[in-house]
């Protein structure tokens, strides 16, 4: 139910953080491929 927003203030996290190169890859099969595709509904910048 949550996974838009979820993935969302995730990528959110991962760009503040300074090991973060700003290249990111989503992959997944079944329930995490949907998690992936979630993310992709409204993409971060």
């Amino acid at each position: 139910m949550h996974e838009v927003d979820d993935g969302a203030d995730t990528v959110a996290w991962l760009r503040r953080q300074p090991w973060f190169g700003g290249r990111l890859a989503l992959c997944g099969a079944s329930y995490l491929g949907y998690t992936a595709w979630a993310v992709m509904v409204d993409p971060p910048p």
